[in-house]
C-alpha cells in the first residue's frame, strides 16, 4: 500500500487538481439555442410579478368603477320607477277589464279575450238597436208633424182681454178651467200681462165658433174678478172686435 502511494506521488497525475473543461463544440447553425429565461433577466433585474399584478388590478378596478355608488343608485331608482309604472299599468288594465265585464251579459268568461270578443258583439248589437230606434223616432216625428199640421189647419184661435187684472195667474187658471169644462183642449197659449191689462191668445184643436167661446171666457173672468175684488170689477172687460 505504501509503495502504491509513493508511485502515485512521484507520477505526473495528481487527483486533486481541477480538470480543465474541454472547449465547446462548434455550432454550425446561425440560430442560437433556446433558453428558458425571462426577458427581464437580460435587463439586469428580477421582476416581482405579485406586486405588479396587484397594482394593475387595482388600477383596472379604479378605472372601471368610477363613482359606483351614484351609478348603482341611478340604476336602482330607474328600475324602481319602471316597476311602479308597470304595476300601475297592470292595475289600471285590470280595473278596466273588470268594469267592462260588469256591463256584459251574465255568464261571460273572465279572461281578456272573451271579454273583448263579447264586448265587440254587444257593441254591434247596440249599434243596430240605435239605428232601429232612430228610424222609429223619425217615423213618430213625421206622424206628429202631420197631425199637428192638420190640427193647426182645423183649430180655432180665441182672444181674451181684461183691463186692470187683479191677478194674471189666477185669471189664466180660470180660463183653462173654463176651456176644460167646455171640452176644449188648448194646444198653444200666448199671453201679455201688465198692470194695465191682460191679453191672451189661446189656440184650441177643435173647430168651433170663436166668438161664442170668447163670450163665455169673458164672463168667467168677470166672475173671477168679482170674487177677488167684489167692489171693483165693473168696467174691467174690454171686448175685442
Amino acid at each position: 500500500m505504501d509503495l502504491f502511494f509513493h508511485e502515485v506521488v512521484q507520477s505526473d497525475i495528481f487527483w486533486c487538481d481541477q480538470l480543465v473543461e474541454p472547449p465547446p463544440p462548434a455550432n454550425p447553425s446561425a440560430f442560437s439555442p433556446y433558453t428558458n429565461r425571462l426577458p427581464s433577466q437580460d435587463r439586469g433585474f428580477m421582476p416581482n410579478p405579485g406586486n405588479n399584478m396587484n397594482k394593475r388590478v387595482m388600477e383596472f378596478l379604479r378605472r372601471s368603477w368610477a363613482e359606483p355608488s351614484q351609478i348603482q343608485e341611478f340604476d336602482r331608482e330607474r328600475g324602481f320607477q319602471h316597476m311602479l309604472s308597470e304595476r300601475m299599468r297592470r292595475e289600471k288594465q285590470k280595473r278596466s277589464y273588470s268594469a267592462l265585464l260588469s256591463e256584459l251579459p251574465h255568464g261571460t268568461k273572465n279572461d281578456k279575450n272573451s271579454i273583448v270578443q263579447t264586448a265587440c258583439m254587444r257593441i254591434k248589437e247596440l249599434v243596430k238597436y240605435k239605428q232601429e230606434l232612430e228610424r222609429q223616432n223619425g217615423e213618430l216625428k213625421s206622424g206628429l208633424n202631420e197631425k199637428s199640421g192638420g190640427d193647426k189647419a182645423g183649430g180655432t184661435k180665441i182672444r181674451v182681454k181684461i183691463a186692470n187684472p187683479t191677478s194674471g195667474i189666477d185669471s189664466m187658471l180660470e180660463v183653462l178651467k173654463c176651456l176644460d169644462n167646455m171640452g176644449l183642449k188648448a194646444t198653444a197659449i200666448q199671453t201679455q200681462c201688465s198692470a194695465d191689462q191682460l191679453f191672451a191668445v189661446i189656440e184650441v184643436e177643435n173647430e168651433i165658433e170663436a166668438a161664442d167661446v170668447e163670450k163665455v171666457i169673458q164672463w168667467t173672468l168677470l166672475e173671477a174678478e168679482r170674487k177677488l175684488l167684489p167692489n171693483s170689477y165693473e168696467g174691467k172687460l174690454d171686448w175685442l172686435s
